[in-house]
């Protein structure tokens, strides 16, 4: 296992994407130090809008001729399809990445779609739409349409709590690290998992209110960094808190139609007619027997 002093973690870059706009930035960070290791945690590329990993390695080569002098470890995300042409241009691409710090610690470096549970349960059906979307988005553009279908952006939304949940859950997946470090989810944050510290170094777009984010790890030090600018965040918490509210008053409707609709059930069933039928017989002897003795004391 590699030793490494000084390590730059990023990734969710989505080269291809429309929101990928701060290439020359991270150049300018590449080379801002001299890092012994460099990991793209994968999701590096986003070709949905039909351009192929070669066009867009070649339509970003000012960025792929910087890291081809440095020592660069690509991981595979759910958006890397194939990335058969980093593997031709001489990169090394692997799922996940076990490097030791300066003081002998074990890092583990993932993507983190292993935890996301939504996204596993239709990860073939997933493969087969956003292959499809490729695909489609190529032709799309050798026709000259200005058309680009993106389904699997919007069919397979991140479900945060049960990724943090199965963070928890999956702790196996690293337990025999001192750190985790990962991404996925866009959010840049750091917590604490029995004796596992993780961190998530968000994303390369200016993605949920946050600056484009990455992470710095000295010998034991991790620390999150962010590009300057500012923050959105409060806009995404109040459209957050929005979307809570609806989605609330949308499960309390469900439960009160739920809760009519066996009202109901239970009124037009036999059950309530046979009480219905038992109560009735009942008031009628009642009222009978009350006249009888009205009709005694008279």
């Amino acid at each position: 296992m590699e030793k490494h002093n000084k390590v730059l973690l990023l990734g969710d870059i989505h080269i291809g994407d429309i929101n990928f706009t701060l290439e020359n930035e991270l150049v300018q960070l590449l080379n801002s130090d001299e890092f012994d290791c460099i990991v793209i945690g994968g999701d590096t590329f986003d070709p949905w809008r039909g351009e192929s990993i070669a066009e867009l390695m070649f339509s970003h080569r000012k960025l792929f001729e910087v890291l081809k002098h440095k020592n660069v470890i690509f991981l595979r995300g759910n958006h890397d399809n194939d990335l058969e042409e980093l593997e031709k241009s001489g990169f090394t691409v692997r799922a996940f990445y076990e490097y030791l710090t300066s003081n002998n610690k074990k890092v583990k470096v993932l993507h983190g779609h292993e935890f996301d549970k939504y996204r596993n349960l239709f990860s073939i059906f997933a493969s087969v739409l956003v292959y499809s979307e490729e695909r489609i988005n190529r032709v799309s553009k050798k026709l000259g349409l200005p058309i680009a279908l993106r389904f699997s952006r919007l069919w397979f939304g991140l479900d945060l709590p049960t990724i943090w949940l199965a963070l928890r859950r999956k702790h196996y997946i690293f337990s025999d690290s001192n750190y985790l470090v990962f991404g996925h989810t866009h959010i840049p944050t750091s917590g604490r998992i029995r004796n596992t510290n993780f961190y998530n170094w968000g994303s390369w777009q200016r993605d949920r209110g946050y600056r484009p984010s990455y992470i710095l790890n000295h010998g034991d030090n991790f620390n999150i960094e962010f590009l300057p600018g500012k923050d959105t965040r409060l806009i995404w918490r109040f459209i957050s808190v929005v979307r809570n509210i609806k989605k609330n008053y949308h499960n309390l409707k469900n439960r009160y139609h739920n809760i009519k609709y066996n009202y109901h059930n239970f009124k037009n069933g036999s059950r309530y007619q046979n009480l219905k039928g038992k109560y009735t017989k009942l008031k009628e002897n009642m009222d009978f027997k009350v006249k009888k003795i009205k009709l005694k004391k008279k």
